[in-house]
């Protein structure tokens, strides 16, 4: 959308979704995955869905079952949430439950329903790990748990969607295997900052924040229930207008609301 969109949102006035440059669909429901996935198999280039609020994001992601990756906040703070609790394990058995809740954070994992037939591949690689317990106990644990974070990849009924998360884990639980750092929490440390220093590398497909996404352009974007920019408490018609500026070839906005309008940001 253009300068007069931009300019519009300055005034606080109200904007049509329904202009011809924009792929508008009805739906009040930010979890609509037609709106991540209609008409996508016929679209090349970079994807991205973009939401005010981060945990809608990685829910967003979960709900997309891998189709979209979730991006990092800048701060890494479940990252650091795992090295804690990895280091503060008084046993194996804390140091598994630790992997676990990361692992809950970052695959969607399909359960099986009434009747269901057991995956005969991800019954070896769930056995593989089973296995691999007992020595997560043993030492500092990290060798374990590195080779649990690579069997975990290796699961069919498992959906990584935080993909960076769990790559930066993984890499800091090699640290401390390799004796590169005596600590879970000193290694994130060296992991975020190499990050930092040679930056990320985005996915083809991104769900994300508004903010985490400035500066960057993607072929298409997709605003799930665009009406929610309303109930930030700052700069919605700045955050709005970042949102819809990503995109370079297509924008896709579902809105209850043909219409939406925002608070004029004060200048």
């Amino acid at each position: 959308m253009d300068r007069e969109t931009r300019e519009k949102l300055m005034r606080g006035e109200a904007i049509d979704l329904a202009d011809p440059r924009v792929g508008y669909r009805e739906s009040d429901d930010a979890f609509d995955m037609g709106t991540l996935f209609e008409g996508i198999d016929g679209k090349e280039g970079s994807f991205a869905a973009i939401h005010c609020n981060k945990t809608i994001c990685y829910r967003l992601a979960k709900a997309a079952n891998g189709g979209y990756q979730a991006i990092e906040e800048v701060a890494a703070n479940r990252l650091r949430e795992f090295a804690s609790a990895w280091d503060r394990a008084a046993d194996g058995r804390a140091r598994v439950q630790a992997f676990l809740a990361l692992s809950e954070d970052c695959f969607h994992k399909k359960t099986l329903g009434g009747g269901g037939i057991p995956d005969p591949e991800d019954a070896v690689v769930q056995q593989a790990m089973r296995d691999l317990i007992p020595d997560v106990g043993e030492g500092n644990g990290a060798e374990a748990v590195v080779q649990l974070f690579s069997l975990a990849r290796k699961r069919p009924q498992w959906r990584l969607y935080r993909n960076e998360l769990w790559r930066d884990a993984e890499r800091a639980a090699n640290e401390v295997a390799t004796g590169r750092a005596e600590t879970m929490a000193a290694a994130t440390l060296s992991v975020r900052h190499r990050v930092s220093n040679s930056g990320r590398k985005m996915p083809k497909r991104t769900v994300s924040t508004p903010l985490l996404l400035k500066g960057l352009e993607f072929d298409h974007v997709v605003i799930p229930d665009a009406t929610h920019f309303g109930n930030e408490r700052q700069a919605q018609a700045k955050l709005f207008y970042v949102a819809i500026s990503r995109a370079t070839r297509t924008l896709t906005i579902a809105s209850s609301q043909r219409f939406v309008q925002f608070n004029a940001p004060d200048l």
